[in-house]
Parts: structure tokens; C-alpha cells; sequence
């Protein structure tokens, strides 16, 4: 199970979690947009065939190995909290208008992505990721 978490741990880094934290290129806004094109261009390359990594791990580990269980929980928690930090700046910048608190849209974007992969790979089928690109971008305004 330590190379599950081994797999998970390489696996998010290419996410881009580090493009949401610190001093990175462009506004709040310009750098959540950034890295939400970046998860939907992984979704359309992989999750109709394979699905996302810690989806399946979500799905189909957590009754066998609390270590993985615990790992993307972790991994999940870190995502969030970076996206809705990152929410927050935009919203003191005034990029963002939303009344949704931040921590609750972080919370439904990961949710969204996820299930949106899920059932990705279920009916393999592009068409979950590209709504789940519409939807958010109805969010964020």
C-alpha cells in the first residue's frame, strides 16, 4: 500500500496544487482559471479511459488501508484549502463576486472534479469534465 501512496504522491504533483500557493504569475483570479484549465486539459486526455487516480483510490481503497485512506483525505484537504485561500484573494482583490463562501466553492469545485471523473471513466465519456468546465465557470464570477 506505501507505493499506492507513493503513486498518489507523483500523481498530485501534476496536479499543480503549488500554481494555486505562494507568490506565483498572475492575478487570484488569472491563477485559479489557470489551474482549472490545467485539470480539465488532464480530465480530457485521461479520465474517459483511466479515470483520476485518486478518484479510484477514493473509490476502491479506504476499506482496505487506512495509510491510503488517510493519504487522500490528505491530498484532498491540501487541495481545498490551497483553492479557497486562493478564492479569498480573489475575492479581496475583486476579481470575484460570488456570495458562496470560499471554502464551500473550493469544496464543490474538488467535489465536482472528482465525481466528474468518476463518472468519466463510467461511461467513457469526455462530457462530465466539459460540464464540470461550464458549471465552474458559471461559478466564478
Amino acid at each position: 500500500m506505501f507505493l499506492a501512496v507513493e503513486a498518489l504522491r507523483r500523481y498530485v504533483d501534476n496536479i499543480g496544487l503549488e500554481s494555486l500557493a505562494g507568490p506565483t504569475v498572475g492575478s487570484p483570479r488569472e491563477r485559479i482559471e489557470k489551474h482549472l484549465a490545467h485539470i480539465v486539459a488532464l480530465g480530457l486526455a485521461v479520465f474517459a479511459e483511466r479515470g483520476c487516480l485518486m478518484a479510484n483510490l477514493a473509490g476502491e481503497v479506504p476499506a482496505h488501508s487506512p495509510v491510503v485512506a488517510s493519504a487522500v483525505g490528505a491530498y484532498l484537504d491540501d487541495w481545498v484549502a490551497k483553492l479557497a485561500a486562493l478564492i479569498d484573494e480573489a475575492k479581496e482583490a475583486g476579481e470575484l463576486t460570488t456570495g458562496i463562501s470560499s471554502r464551500d466553492l473550493a469544496e464543490l469545485i474538488v467535489d465536482a472534479f472528482e465525481g466528474g471523473a468518476v463518472k468519466a471513466k463510467a461511461t467513457s465519456s469526455v462530457e462530465p469534465i466539459l460540464r464540470f468546465q461550464r458549471t465552474v465557470a458559471q461559478l466564478l464570477h
